[in-house]
């Protein structure tokens, strides 16, 4: 767990820091640099000195773009993780508390979302926003928005149901009656 933690540590660390380190290395994530590609067929060469990951068919550098997707990852985390957990304890706490038949509304509708295939219904979650104005009036439009309500709506459904547990649990003790 320690080492997985440090891994991940480590990746934190270097997508907060991509804009200095891409500096340093001096290949942007956007610039091509056709001169890279293999002379023979233009095809994308391997790691190098210059090209730590290589560089991909159009000749930009991979590692750069992956510092700069590792960026946009942990946003999406953070952001989709922060709802997820929001919407998960405020529904859990309500149905544990209320009990009767809110709790019975809100408990059938996690479990009618955990009935889907969690990878299907993200894809059409996302495929369904992606058209035209976006979903619910043109507020979640394509793009990160898209895929932030896509993983809030499949992730909430299990903080809900272990806050609703123990929201139950907890309403029995006596330091509450008391």
């Amino acid at each position: 767990a320690l080492v997985a933690g440090g891994f991940i540590a480590v990746e934190v660390v270097l997508a907060l820091l991509a804009p200095w380190i891409v500096r340093l290395l001096g290949h942007p994530p956007n610039v091509q640099y056709p001169g890279e590609l293999d002379p023979s067929f233009g095809t994308p060469t391997g790691p190098s000195w210059s090209f730590l990951f290589g560089v991909d068919s159009l000749g930009r550098d991979v590692f750069s773009r992956v510092l700069y997707g590792a960026r946009i990852s942990l946003e999406v985390a953070i952001v989709a993780t922060a709802f997820s957990v929001v919407l998960g304890v405020v529904l859990g706490m309500i149905a544990g508390y209320f009990r009767g038949g809110v709790d019975t509304v809100i408990s059938r509708i996690i479990d009618i979302t955990l009935a889907f295939p969690i990878l299907l219904l993200a894809l059409g979650i996302a495929s369904s926003c992606s058209l035209g104005n976006g979903c619910v009036r043109g507020t979640v439009k394509p793009g990160l928005p898209t895929v932030i309500v896509a993983i809030v709506v499949v992730n909430w459904t299990y903080i809900g149901r272990i806050i609703r547990g123990q929201v139950l649990s907890l309403r029995e003790k006596e330091f509450v009656e008391a």
